[in-house]
C-alpha cells in the first residue's frame, strides 16, 4: 500500500494513495499507521485519493482515532471526497473525528 506522509509543523500529515478503503486493505493501512503514529503525534489522515470505503474503512479509522488518543496524540481528517462525506454525514461520524476540508485550510489556523 502506498501512503504518503509528510511533517508540516506539528503534524504528520498521511494520505493513502488508494480508492478504495475496505475490507481488503484495513490490516495493511493499520500497520502501516502504527509505523507512522509516535507518542503524541497529531496526524491529519487526507482521505482525498478514497473513493469508497466501507464499515471496515471506518472501523480502522476509528482504531487509529483510539491509537492516536491513547498515544497522548491527536488524530484529524481532511479530504473527504463526496462518497465518503455521504457515509460519515449517514453515520454522524462528524461528532468522533475533527474533520477539515482540506489540510492547508487547516493549517492555517495555526500560523
Amino acid at each position: 500500500m502506498n501512503i504518503v506522509t509528510n511533517p508540516v509543523g506539528p503534524w504528520l500529515l498521511i494520505k493513502p494513495m488508494i480508492k478504495n478503503l475496505d475490507a481488503s486493505n484495513t490490516s495493511e493501512f493499520m500497520d502501516q499507521m502504527r509505523e507512522r503514529v509516535s507518542h503524541k503525534a497529531k496526524v491529519m489522515v487526507d482521505l482525498s485519493e478514497i473513493d469508497f470505503m466501507d464499515s471496515s474503512g471506518i472501523g480502522i479509522l476509528l482504531s487509529c482515532l483510539r491509537l492516536t488518543a491513547e498515544s497522548g496524540g491527536q488524530l484529524a481528517l481532511c479530504g473527504l471526497t463526496k462518497q465518503v462525506k455521504a457515509v460519515f454525514d449517514l453515520m454522524r461520524l462528524q461528532r468522533m473525528f475533527e474533520i477539515h476540508t482540506d489540510f492547508s485550510a487547516h493549517a492555517k489556523e495555526f500560523q
